[in-house]
């Protein structure tokens, strides 16, 4: 009679030991914090990289890198995208609302590169991509020669529907901007 209870606490007991009751185990992290932490490294990328600015109801940041590679689908596949031997570096363009913080989905972005004469040295449709710790749209891009060039930023107005309680109500973010960004250091 006492044999099956006891065997019942101690499958119990060991259940509850393997699965991790009454342990020290840090907690998954909240939405709240994994966004702390993408606004903070976007903050740190852009001090070592980039530049900022504001117009109208956007944010613009910037950060130009090492080219990189990255997976798109081809197909239904998704296949590794590696840097081209023509590409120079890789600029990341994050949009972002700029009375909420939030980084924008589905905004069109268009890059040039421009050199000291304004002469456009190269021209992409940004990707959105994803990164571990946060998202933006970027692209590799080629410039001849090390030096200081000109961005220009294009943001269309984003393509999601937003959620209106009247007709006439005006929506955010309901036109895109221009961000021009001066003499950004492109190293080799």
């Amino acid at each position: 009679m006492v044999k099956a209870p006891l065997a019942v606490l101690a499958a119990a007991v060991l259940t509850l030991s393997v699965g991790g009751c009454c342990t020290r185990k840090k907690p998954p992290a909240t939405a709240a914090a994994g966004a702390a932490a993408g606004s903070a490294a976007l903050d740190r990328d852009i001090r070592d990289g980039g530049g900022q600015t504001t117009m109208d109801e956007w944010r613009v940041a910037y950060v130009v890198g090492r080219p990189q590679g990255w997976q798109q689908l081809v197909g239904g596949v998704h296949t590794f995208r590696a840097p081209l031997p023509t590409e120079t570096h890789h600029v990341a363009v994050v949009p972002i609302e700029a009375a909420t913080g939030r980084i924008v989905p589905d905004v069109p972005v268009t890059l040039q590169v421009l050199d000291s004469a304004g002469t456009v040295v190269d021209q992409r449709r940004l990707w959105f991509l994803h990164r571990a710790d946060y998202y933006r749209y970027g692209h590799n891009v080629a410039v001849p020669t090390p030096g200081a060039y000109t961005l220009k930023v294009v943001l269309g107005t984003p393509t999601f529907a937003r959620v209106a309680a009247a007709a006439a109500d005006v929506p955010a973010l309901n036109r895109g901007t221009v961000a021009v960004f001066p003499n950004v250091a492109f190293g080799r």
